[in-house]
């Protein structure tokens, strides 16, 4: 009798650990160059390309998620920088290069079918802060972004996006 409650009991712990995972989001930034001082910059311009297999849906939710990250921010005036006639607005203006370099799939359909076994979803941006008019660049890194994984509830690709975004938006402000 008590033994079967200790068994259950064990049993229990196990399957709540299974569902519950142990591996969480993380993303890193390695600073290739630290932003320059920055502070004189009320504009941004943001540029996404691709150098690897990433879809353009996945571009345009990096670009999403950067214009998102520094709009709430508040740090600069304007980041579409054009008037609303479409003539570009003059100034000192920051050009933040985005170019995802690398990316690994893990969607909603592939988690539920395949769970932990899935893997983590995974991207890889290379940011480069340039003023737009001495074409000088004030800074650079390499970002990586990660889902979570470890069950079947885990992250998929677009967590990924958008933990690599907000260490791109982090980095742009680090030099502020």
């Amino acid at each position: 009798m008590i033994k079967s409650k200790i068994l259950r009991i064990y049993n229990l712990a196990i399957f709540i650990g299974l569902i519950s995972g142990c591996v969480s989001a993380k993303g890193w930034m390695k600073v290739v160059n630290a932003p320059l001082d920055l502070s004189s910059v009320k504009q941004v311009k943001v540029t996404v390309k691709n150098s690897c297999d990433a879809t353009t849906a996945e571009e345009i939710a990096v670009y999403d998620s950067i214009v998102q990250g520094l709009r709430r921010s508040g740090r600069f005036h304007n980041i579409e920088v054009t008037k609303k006639d479409g003539n570009e607005i003059t100034g000192n203006i920051l050009l933040l290069e985005t170019e995802i370099s690398g990316i690994k799939r893990v969607d909603r359909g592939t988690r539920i079918w395949w769970g932990a076994m899935a893997g983590r979803g995974w991207i890889q941006l290379h940011v480069r802060l340039i003023d737009r008019d001495s074409k000088q660049v004030r800074g650079e890194a390499i970002i990586e972004g990660f889902s979570s994984a470890g069950n079947i509830f885990a992250g998929t690709t677009e967590d990924a996006i958008k933990e690599a975004s907000a260490k791109a938006v982090e980095f742009v402000e680090s030099g502020s």
